[in-house]
C-alpha cells in the first residue's frame, strides 16, 4: 500500500513539472507564464506573478486575474466592447487596488453588471515614479466551463506604452479573442 502512494504521489509531482515546462509562445510577445500552478482561490503559490491571494470563485463565474514581477502598480481594466472606454478597475470593484506585484493579484469577477456581453480586458502599468522600464503581465482567465487560458506580455513605463489592450472576453462563458495591441490613452481631466 506504502509503495503504490509513493508510485501515485511521484507521477503527480511528473506530471505538474510537465505542465509547468508547457510551451510558450513569443510571437507578439504574448507567452505562456512560467508558473502558473494555483487556480482561484488557492492559497499563496508564490511565482513570477506574486502569490494567488484572489478568493474562491463561484462555480460557473468567469474570472480575470492580474499578476505581474516586479514591485510597481499594475491595474486590470475592462473596457467596452471596442476598447474605446474603460468601465472598472479592479482596484476600484474589488474595494482594493494591488500595487505591488510581490503582494498579490488583481481579479475582477465578470458578475452582476458585467455578466453578459462582450469587454476587453486590458493592463495598466500605473506606477508615477519610473521604479523600473518595464514589467511582465500575465492575465489568467478562469472560464465558466471550468478551463484556463493565460497571456502575458512586457508593458513598458513609458506613456503610449504603458496600456494593453489584452484580449476580448465574452462575460458569459470566458471565451477569449487575442487583441494583443498596446494603446495610447489620452486622459481628460
Amino acid at each position: 500500500m506504502m509503495r503504490r502512494a509513493t508510485l501515485i504521489l511521484l507521477v503527480l509531482v511528473l506530471s505538474m513539472m510537465l505542465v509547468a515546462c508547457g510551451s510558450s509562445d513569443s510571437s507578439d510577445g504574448v507567452v505562456s507564464p512560467p508558473n502558473e500552478t494555483s487556480g482561484p482561490g488557492s492559497s499563496s503559490t508564490a511565482g513570477a506573478q506574486g502569490p494567488d491571494t484572489v478568493p474562491a470563485l463561484s462555480d460557473g463565474a468567469v474570472r480575470v486575474t492580474l499578476g505581474w514581477d516586479e514591485p510597481i502598480d499594475m491595474d486590470l481594466e475592462l473596457w467596452d466592447s471596442l476598447g474605446e472606454n474603460a468601465l472598472t478597475s479592479a482596484g476600484l470593484e474589488n474595494g482594493g487596488d494591488v500595487t505591488d506585484g510581490d503582494t498579490g493579484r488583481e481579479y475582477l469577477d465578470l458578475t452582476g453588471d458585467y455578466a453578459t456581453g462582450t469587454y476587453v480586458v486590458s493592463v495598466y502599468f500605473a506606477e508615477e515614479e519610473n521604479v523600473v522600464d518595464s514589467a511582465t503581465a500575465t492575465l489568467t482567465v478562469y472560464k465558466a466551463d471550468g478551463s484556463t487560458e493565460v497571456r502575458s506580455r512586457s508593458i513598458a513605463w513609458e506613456k503610449g506604452s504603458d496600456q494593453w489592450h489584452a484580449f476580448e472576453i465574452d462575460a458569459a462563458t470566458g471565451d477569449i479573442v487575442d487583441v494583443n495591441e498596446i494603446v495610447e490613452v489620452e486622459v481628460t481631466e
